[in-house]
């Protein structure tokens, strides 16, 4: 969707519906899979036992003395791989126990957590067992993908440790450390492991509260997860449509009538402005603004005469309702300009269809496809905005975006009333990173940030940025803008 070809009309409503199993991710396995006896994804716990392991000394009775004094004892679960990376689990709590022949146990089954352990340490025999469950049903996905990492990695082996860091200061006690060999585990289900990671990811990049139902998630949902996470990875996804319904302002009918007579097929470009959404296990995941195209597309005998119809009996005001129909094996192409890289949301919008917006109005669609998170929406803004600005040939100023044919005073106006809602912090970061991208010289950078010049120069430290690291362009281009000034 680089060119938008002859014809492109910006369409309200919503982009042509597709079912989870329309999408094409070609580079993953096919997506009818089959669950074991029909039962859905994730919908029992994973657990994993280990009957022997070598115990290594641990000078466990000297350390009981501490355990004794706590009802419930926080550890950190290690593993530490051959190769010395360490995965970890905080945040759990554990019962301990010794019996009479002085076998140690360290239990958390009785306090409703959903990653259960069970760890015994054997002091006659120097040997430890260890019982290990994970309850998906009602965690947080992130949660989730955790604790099955750690069965995870429990399965690959390592030397396996149950760490007591000491209240408030650096000092930690290993109460139980044993040899885990590879294979002594069953890892969870592949399959699951690739859902969690793909549901962690999309909680991650939009915020929305994920949760693991009960019952499970059916193949149909699992696609769907497929299909969201490789749009919150990429920013593109590709799916199969048939005709669809949609809507037209009444001063592209005529054009849309000379365009599709004859049933010539055309190239189509769909802007969609507002926040499209799909949902994840029950939640409405937020995907942004969105540009869909299909190649070939064109309008059957009946549906042109039926817009025809329409049109000749609309009022000047009214949306006009329209069929369109893909041709033959077209799917549509659709980029959420939220995930895309910076660079390919920067040459989006270069499009013709952005060039007649006012700054402001323009501005307002770049901060919406910059919105991934709190706290990275004023770094994307930043950058999508400096790409739009700089990066243009002399020669094609006159068929430029909005950004680059207006004055830096101008900008600087709109960028103020954009923002006026923005908290100081983000207001400063703002500036700081238009004044590093030579988008705002220093003195309109700091009235962007509300404040005087030499307050905002000394202070870009803060964020990371020198003053003095800046190079000969750039301290050429800076002392250009203050006498633009």
């Amino acid at each position: 969707m680089e060119s938008q070809g002859a014809a492109t009309f910006s369409i309200t409503g919503p982009p042509p519906p597709a079912s989870p199993f329309a999408y094409r991710l070609s580079d993953e396995p096919s997506t009818e899979i089959e669950t074991e006896a029909g039962r859905p994804f994730l919908s029992r716990s994973e657990s994993s036992t280990l009957i022997q392991s070598s115990l290594a000394a641990a000078d466990v009775e000297e350390r009981l003395a501490t355990l004794r004094v706590l009802v419930e004892v926080p550890l950190t679960l290690e593993i530490i791989s051959e190769g010395g990376a360490i995965f970890g689990l905080t945040g759990l709590s554990f019962l301990v126990n010794q019996d009479e022949a002085g076998n140690l146990t360290f239990s958390n089954e009785a306090l409703d957590w959903p990653l259960t352990v069970t760890a015994v340490a054997h002091q006659a025999t120097g040997e430890m067992s260890l019982n290990v469950g994970l309850n998906y049903v009602g965690l947080n996905v992130q949660l989730a993908y955790d604790g099955a990492k750690f069965l995870q990695t429990l399965a690959h082996g390592g030397e396996f440790r149950m760490v007591y860091r000491l209240p408030e200061t650096e000092t930690e006690v290993t109460f139980l450390r044993a040899g885990i060999p590879a294979g002594a585990y069953l890892g969870p289900d592949p399959r699951h492991m690739k859902l969690l990671e793909q549901l962690a990811s999309i909680q991650s990049k939009t915020g929305a509260r994920l949760t693991i139902p009960e019952g499970g998630i059916s193949p149909e949902e699992s696609q769907n997860i497929r299909v969201v996470a490789r749009i919150v990875e990429t920013g593109r996804v590709t799916y199969q449509v048939s005709s669809w319904p949609t809507t037209l302002r009444p001063d592209r009918v005529q054009d849309a009538l000379e365009t599709f007579a004859d049933s010539k097929t055309i190239p189509i470009v769909m802007n969609h402005l507002e926040d499209q959404v799909m949902s994840v296990l029950g939640t409405e995941v937020p995907l942004g603004p969105m540009m869909a195209g299909v190649t070939r597309v064109y309008m059957t005998p009946e549906d042109y005469e039926a817009l025809r119809a329409a049109a000749e009996s609309a009022g000047p005001d009214d949306l006009i309702s329209a069929r369109m129909s893909p041709h033959e094996d077209c799917p549509a192409e659709a980029h959420y300009m939220r995930y895309l890289p910076v660079e390919h949301a920067a040459a989006i919008y270069r499009m013709v269809i952005f060039q007649q917006l006012a700054p402001k109005e323009f501005l307002g669609e770049i901060l919406r496809a910059s919105k991934q998170g709190a706290e990275e929406f004023v770094t994307r803004f930043a950058e999508l905005l400096a790409s739009l600005r700089n990066n243009v040939s002399p020669h094609k100023t006159a068929a430029a975006n909005p950004l680059v044919t207006c004055s830096p005073e101008e900008l600087l106006e709109a960028l103020t009333d954009l923002t006026e809602d923005f908290d100081q912090k983000a207001r400063f970061v703002l500036g700081a990173l238009l004044f590093k991208h030579d988008v705002l010289s220093s003195g309109k950078a700091a009235r962007l940030a509300g404040t005087d010049r030499v307050s905002f120069l000394t202070s870009l430290h803060k964020v990371g940025i020198a003053v003095l690291d800046l190079d000969e362009e750039e301290l050429e281009n800076q002392a250009n803008y203050v006498n633009a000034e």
